[in-house]
């Protein structure tokens, strides 16, 4: 796996201020991720989730950051989708198409959020429009695959 187009690094304490500001600790996996790289590119970016009982491709456009850069920043993710992602889970990445990679902040899950199937505003954000894509941020990134296109 290889990251590109990370942004400028961070500290400990501006992981500490994240976990602040999100009431939470952050899992290790994401933790150890964000003070290497703080977001960026990866390739391959291909992941697997199951919808409606058939695998499903997705795959990531960015891992969001924490700093100043106007695109694909943690804190605006945060504050955006506060009331459309289920409390207790964090925008990490974002695919071409608006969809969002989320983390449980409970038990380190990651899932697929998908945008066309979120709650009207005003309702409370549920699991309905999400997909279990692996048990920890480490067992995601081992996941991620070049997209393979199936006959």
């Amino acid at each position: 796996m290889t990251i590109s187009e990370s942004e400028e690094l961070i500290t400990e304490l501006e992981i500490v201020e994240l976990e602040r500001y999100i009431e939470a600790s952050l899992p290790l996996g994401y933790r150890q991720f964000l003070l290497q790289h703080n977001g960026g590119r990866v390739s391959p970016d291909c992941f697997d989730f199951v919808r409606d009982g058939k695998v499903t491709h997705g795959g990531v456009d960015w891992f969001l950051h924490i700093g100043n850069a106007e695109s694909s920043n943690l804190y605006d993710y945060i504050n955006t989708y506060r009331d459309r992602v289920p409390k207790g889970y964090l925008p990490i990445a974002h695919d071409p198409g608006g969809n969002l990679v989320v983390l449980s902040l409970q038990d380190d899950g990651v899932y697929f959020w998908d945008h066309d199937e979120e709650v009207e505003e005003g309702e409370v954000a549920g699991m309905q429009n999400m997909y279990w894509i692996a048990g920890s941020f480490n067992e995601f990134l081992d996941s991620l695959h070049e997209y393979v296109r199936r006959r």
